[in-house]
């Protein structure tokens, strides 16, 4: 791989594949649920969710942050020929994820018991926390070499990583449920003991566990292959030597600011469940009931608002790299028009979304988990916007991290976290509005990030959105999309089977909504072409004559 490919490498392209891998996990993890969750049934998935919440806040901490961190420092030096120095940079990075995954994962399973019961307020979720423990080691290395990778501006591995990774997860993870939620019920004493859904959790993170397991596997296979490969280009010397305590130094002050930013970010993600938990026991509910409310947002709802929101985060990961070759380079033309473009993608993917979850969530959710209530669609309509404002703050964040002004997202995080603190609180104790509480908080917190990062982005490089490409027509046509969703819908629904229906209104919607964006001139030929195969695609669209 020449220096120079390396520069000129399309984002757009990387970030495709990485978002397109994102969807299959997605898809994967869409199809596994759907078993886990009628295994586990609301309470399980109540466990499962609590151990998450803890889990995602453990690696944020330690580990999250390490694949940004070391691609944005990769690239750097790959930018001024410093291989030698970026090489450092990936040996320091393993050292470290060791080290801090090894401690984290260590405190997480001794105190999970006290942070199950004295923390979330569900002590039966102490068993899955203490199976998902080890994970966080282990995705601190995976992390090092998905960012070494990253670095040289490659999703590919990553992306391959991600998808054996979840195929293992899934197989596990239904095995591992089933067998020990029956272990569960042959040991209670009555069946509304909780200790059957408990196990059954426990049995679903175990899933998470060995598939980490895999993807490290692959990603060790793989560098190893690129490593010999390419051992000439990367253990080339730099002229101007960086001592490994410097680039250790150097590491940590760029960590330290993403792992405040992430941590602030989804601390809400064990705050909630504890605010929510507290305030609904006040109310007079039992451990179960909220349980199973909570079990129903972070089983049903969040599945399906991760997948427009990690296509977010894939585009603005991707985008990192080439961020830094602007930067040294000094281009802020062609900042603006990488930042525009990642802002684009993802809102091609999420207005459309934010309209299919108001327009065909009822379907949807009958579709994949049989669950036609009320509650339950209310929740993902009111989750809708705050899917929405999640993934456009994402891009933001990532873009400002990768333009080096890392302490601005942290500051945006804390005052966003505490207006979502506060509005959590008014909406569970004054407005009592329950578990729709959570998802409408969240939306408060999103749009608090997005508006504070707007602002940092035009203070410190002038950058100034293009609402009307960016925003206005995709939301246009969006709407268009989901008027012909409710059209179908009400013409249809007493003529074919609801779950059928679904599913080729599905299909319809996204044909023609591709079509709108292409004919609206939202996206034009050489957006086309920057993905991948993206030649033969553009070929057909003019043998059918949409181009």
């Amino acid at each position: 791989m020449s220096d120079n490919s390396i520069k000129n490498n399309n984002f757009i392209a990387q970030g495709t594949i990485l978002a397109l891998a994102s969807i299959i996990c997605r898809i994967i993890g869409l199809c596994y649920r759907i078993p886990l969750t009628n295994i586990l049934g609301n309470v399980g998935n109540g466990f499962y969710g609590y151990a998450f919440e803890v889990y995602n806040i453990a690696l944020l901490l330690s580990s999250f942050s390490l694949p940004l961190a070391i691609s944005k420092l990769m690239a750097e030096r790959i930018e001024k020929k410093e291989y030698g120095n970026a090489n450092k940079v990936f040996r320091c990075s393993l050292v470290f994820a060791v080290a801090i995954g090894l401690i984290v994962s260590l405190l997480i399973f001794i105190f999970a018991p006290a942070i199950s019961s004295d923390i979330i307020g569900a002590p039966m979720s102490k068993y899955a926390l203490m199976v998902l423990s080890p994970c966080i080691l282990i995705v601190a290395i995976m992390g090092v070499f998905r960012g070494f990778f990253q670095g040289f501006g490659s999703m590919v591995q990553t992306s391959i990583s991600q998808i054996i990774e979840q195929i293992f997860n899934a197989i596990v993870s239904i095995v591992a449920a089933s067998l020990l939620f029956d272990l569960g019920l042959k040991l209670s004493k009555n069946k509304k003991d909780l200790l059957a859904p408990a196990l059954g959790a426990s049995g679903g993170t175990l899933g998470t566990v060995i598939g980490a397991l895999a993807g490290l596997t692959i990603l060790l296979i793989l560098y190893f292959r690129y490593k010999k490969n390419t051992s000439n280009y990367i253990s080339m010397k730099s002229s101007v030597s960086e001592s490994y305590l410097s680039i250790f130094k150097l590491l940590i002050l760029t960590i330290i600011p993403i792992i405040l930013s992430s941590a602030m970010f989804n601390l809400l993600t064990i705050l909630d469940p504890s605010i929510f938990n507290h305030f609904m026991r006040s109310h007079g509910y039992n451990q179960r009931e909220y349980t199973a409310l909570f079990g129903m947002y972070s089983g049903k709802y969040m599945q399906l608002a991760n997948i427009p929101i990690s296509i977010a985060n894939a585009v603005a990961v991707a985008c990192v790299p080439a961020l830094n070759y602007s930067l040294v380079d000094k281009n802020y033309n062609d900042i603006y028009t990488k930042i525009n473009k990642s802002v684009k993608y993802a809102m091609l993917v999420a207005i459309p979304c934010f309209f299919g979850f108001i327009f065909l969530g009822r379907g949807v959710l009958t579709l994949l988990w049989n669950d036609n209530s009320d509650i339950m669609y209310y929740i993902v309509v009111a989750g809708s916007m705050q899917m929405l404002l999640y993934s456009l703050s994402t891009v933001t964040n990532v873009t400002l991290q990768g333009l080096g002004y890392t302490l601005l997202p942290v500051k945006n995080a804390i005052i966003s976290l505490v207006v979502h603190i506060i509005s959590l609180v008014l909406l569970l104790n004054v407005a009592k509005i329950d578990i729709y509480a959570i998802p409408i908080s969240g939306m408060v917190f999103a749009l608090c990030m997005c508006i504070l990062n707007y602002i940092d982005l035009y203070k410190k490089i002038g950058y100034k959105p293009e609402f009307l490409i960016t925003y206005i027509k995709p939301f246009v046509v969006s709407f268009v999309m989901g008027i012909l969703i409710f059209i179908l819908n009400y013409l249809f629904a007493n003529l074919i089977n609801y779950k059928v229906l679904t599913v080729l209104i599905l299909m319809i919607s996204i044909i023609f909504y591709v079509i709108l964006i292409i004919k609206c001139k939202i996206i034009n030929e050489e957006d086309i072409t920057d993905l991948p195969l993206g030649n033969k695609f553009l070929k057909l669209l003019k043998k059918v004559k949409v181009l």
